[in-house]
Parts: C-alpha cells; sequence; structure tokens
C-alpha cells in the first residue's frame, strides 16, 4: 500500500485532540490541579479581604501589607488556574504537543509518502527517508480524522489524515494492513530469536558496514551489538542522561508538597477543615508528580516500552556511520539516513554513545564497537560539534 499527503497543521491538531478526547487522564489531571489552585486562590483571597477589612469585623488590627500580599498571591493562583484550566482541553494538550514535536525539530508537518508491505515500512518527508521492519508499529488508533500509527514502543507517532484515503473503507483497510504486517514481521522476530537461542545459528552476524548517500564522507563508524540483557540498563542510563527531570522542578515540587502537609497539620489544629482538605488534596498530587518522577518509575516505564519485540529489535546486529552532514542507523531491516539537524541532544557515560534525535527516538551506541577508546571520545567531540553548530544555525554553512 502506497499513500502520499500533506498534513496540515489543522490536521494534525484534528488528529491530536481527537486522540486525547478518548484518553482523558491528562485531561484530568491538569483539571485537577486546576481546581485545587482556584480552591487556595479563593482561600488567599478571602484572607486578603479579612486582612483589608476595619478592626472589629474579622480582625482586631487593620494589616493592609499583609492583604496585599494575600491578594497578590491570588490574583497569581488564578490566573495559573484559568491557563491549567484551558490548556487541559484536547485541543490545547494537541497544541502542546505539536510545539514540542517543532521545539525537538520532529514536526510532522508536511509533504508525506508512505509504503507499506509485509517486508518494510518506508515514510519519506522533506527529503528524510527511513526504512524499517514492520514490527516497529506497536499499535493503530482509527479516528474519523485520520489514523495515529504509534512506532517504536511509542516512541514516535506517524499521522495519517483522513484526506489521504479514498473513504472510511480504506482507512478501515489501511488500520488493518498496518496489523496485519506489524504481526508478521513481529512474529518473524521471535522466530529469529528462538533460532538463536536453540543454537541453530552461531552467534550474531554482523551486516557489512553500510554506505553513506552520494556526496557524504564518512568520519566514524561503530557496530551497534548490544546484548539483550544490557538493552534495559542501557536505555535507562540513555533516558536519565538524555531526559533529566529539572532540578528545579523537583526542587519546586518538594517545596509545594512540604508546604502543603504543614498548611494541612494547621488547618487540623485550628479547626479549619476546608483549608485541611484543600492542602491534603495537593499534597496529594504533589505526591504523586513526584512519585511519577522517581528512578522506580522512570525504570518501569522503560521497561514496559522495551518489552517483547522491541529488545529484539534492539539486538539485532546493525551500524551507526557517522557522516559530515548526517549519519545512517541500521538494525535488521530498518535502514535510515538523518541529517544533523534531527539531532536533538547527545551524551555518553563510561559504556555508551547516546544519541537522541526526532522528538524522543535514542540510539545507544556502543564504545566496545569503536577501534579505541580515543576514537570513542573523538566521535563524542564531532556529535557535540555537530549539535552547537546546529543550535548557533551554523549547520551546513
Amino acid at each position: 500500500m502506497d499513500w502520499n499527503f500533506e498534513l496540515t497543521e489543522q490536521a494534525a491538531l484534528a488528529l491530536y485532540a481527537k486522540k486525547y478526547r478518548q484518553e482523558k487522564a491528562s485531561g484530568r489531571l491538569l483539571r485537577v490541579i486546576g481546581i485545587i489552585g482556584v480552591a487556595v486562590g479563593l482561600w488567599f483571597a478571602m484572607e486578603a479581604g479579612q486582612a483589608m477589612l476595619r478592626p472589629g469585623y474579622f480582625y482586631d488590627e487593620f494589616d493592609p501589607v499583609g492583604g496585599a500580599l494575600y491578594v497578590v498571591l491570588a490574583a497569581v493562583l488564578l490566573v495559573l488556574s484559568i491557563l491549567v484550566f484551558w490548556k487541559s482541553r484536547a485541543r490545547g494538550l494537541a497544541a502542546a504537543v505539536l510545539r514540542q514535536q517543532k521545539k525537538l525539530g520532529a514536526s510532522p508537518l508536511g509533504q508525506w509518502r508512505v509504503h507499506l508491505d509485509e517486508e518494510k515500512l518506508v515514510t519519506v518527508r522533506a527529503g528524510l527517508q527511513e526504512s524499517s521492519d514492520p514490527s516497529v508499529v506497536q499499535k493503530v488508533e482509527q479516528y474519523p480524522e485520520g489514523l495515529l500509527v504509534y512506532l517504536y514502543g511509542g516512541a514516535k507517532m506517524l499521522a495519517l489524515p483522513a484526506p489521504a484515503f479514498e473513504g472510511p473503507d480504506a482507512m478501515k483497510a489501511a488500520a488493518a494492513e498496518f496489523e496485519r504486517c506489524a504481526a508478521l514481521a513481529k512474529a518473524r522476530l521471535y522466530e529469529e530469536s528462538a533460532r538463536q537461542t536453540a543454537g541453530e545459528q552461531e552467534g550474531r552476524v554482523l551486516p557489512p558496514c553500510p554506505p553513506l548517500p552520494e556526496g557524504e564522507t564518512q568520519m566514524y563508524a561503530a557496530p551497534q551489538m548490544l546484548r539483550p540483557e544490557e538493552v534495559l540498563p542501557a536505555y535507562c542510563a540513555a533516558n536519565r542522561l538524555l531526559n533529566p527531570i529539572g532540578k528545579g522542578r523537583l526542587v519546586l515540587l518538594w517545596v509545594l508538597l512540604v508546604a502543603s502537609v504543614l498548611e494541612a497539620a494547621i488547618a487540623v489544629a485550628t479547626g479549619d477543615a476546608a483549608l485541611a482538605v484543600t492542602m491534603a488534596a495537593m499534597a496529594a498530587v504533589m505526591a504523586l508528580l513526584l512519585g511519577g518522577r522517581s528512578p522506580a518509575a522512570q525504570r518501569g516505564l522503560m521497561k514496559r516500552q522495551l518489552a517483547g519485540e522491541q529488545t529484539q529489535r534492539l539486538t539485532t546486529p546493525g551500524w551507526v556511520v557517522l557522516g559530515q552532514n548526517g549519519f545512517t542507523d541500521t538494525s535488521g531491516a530498518l535502514c535510515s539516513y538523518r541529517p544533523y539537524s534531527s539531532l536533538n541532544k547527545v551524551a555518553q557515560d563510561e559504556n555508551y554513545i547516546f544519541l537522541r534525535f526526532e522528538g524522543n527516538m535514542i540510539t545507544a551506541i556502543p564504545k566496545r564497537g569503536f577501534e579505541s577508546p580515543e576514537q570513542a571520545a573523538a566521535a563524542f567531540a564531532f556529535l557535540r560539534q555537530k549539535l552547537s553548530e546546529q543550535k548557533s544555525g551554523r549547520l551546513g554553512q
């Protein structure tokens, strides 16, 4: 099957908004935070009114400074709560995702060509071509606005708008074909793994180093030979280094959690039940946010993403070839060339070089594949230089 279409911003927003209408968890969490913000803001407004009233009503003395402070806090919380409610809409969440994709150089907008058969999935956009085994397809969601195809354990999403198909029946047939080809490809992966386990193949055979596109100059090349037992530790390390949780956010969350607990305790001691309930709810939300950012939660999420055929794919021998203008990444049936403009971040530890590109796609290059530690260090410095040139606008000059 072949599809040629243009994904416009309006079509992408409609598809993503439909997705978030179906998956209500993100919007509900934001609305809960907004409700708590409104409750605390109204409490601050009440305290401001009491502090700024004349003596004899609620307070024994007039406190304009304290009242002004409460007014500012109430205004800030209420404005932030309104913004949270606005962003909690399905279209607001969709717009935020699209902005994040653009920021990371992974914007899905533009002219697309997609080819699918039992052996390969090929996507072409803006001169960037990627060929992969259909086993990269995780799931397919069908909406009246089009298809959303989740790839690489959810790290990437392919959006096919409704105008790309001749009608609803053609869209339904396309969704079924994606699922059929993915099932066949995953079965092949498992059969290959079973043969290796049974000893029918002696070791893993590294394919020949692939050439770069015409006009490119090869700078460095290293084989990707990940063992099954090192996939999870390697990608957990990559996630920690490439997607760090901001220390500022963590500190703010801890401050809000401690302050909410203390305020709830004081409210209980003074008999203010409404404030105690509000602060306890706010503390619960902060605890949930901190729990989701804990190392154990992050490791569990990565383990789910790498389950099954994803690990089989990552342990298939391949190559990463760094050229002057871009890099080629191969692994089994996956073969793609990406310019350095799609590179978001690079990092390393003692065993691997990590690349993040096209949003949240990650490649781990074992340093043992280089000819020497010095060459691995030089390759990492080269990638850092290309990333610096990209951010400064000097890439390709």
